[in-house]
């Protein structure tokens, strides 16, 4: 099973991701948060050393999470 961070920017609404990504049974989310884009880099950080095997992000978020890891 993949433990999966999802990041979001402020304008997703966290319960809609939530209640989507539970139709996945292969995928174990560990971590879903709205995340200010100062706080990505230590953040994905902190979920590579707890074990995170999958990233979810977008835009800016998914390109600075790609400049600290190839997951």
């Amino acid at each position: 099973m993949a433990k999966a961070a999802v990041l979001l920017p402020g304008s997703i609404p966290f319960e809609n991701v939530r209640d989507a990504i539970r139709q996945y049974p292969n995928i174990e989310p560990m971590y879903i948060e709205q995340i200010s884009n100062a706080a990505v880099k230590s953040a994905a950080e902190r979920l590579i050393a707890q074990g995170c095997d999958l990233f979810v992000a977008r835009g800016l978020q998914a390109e600075m999470i790609k400049e600290i890891t190839d997951l």
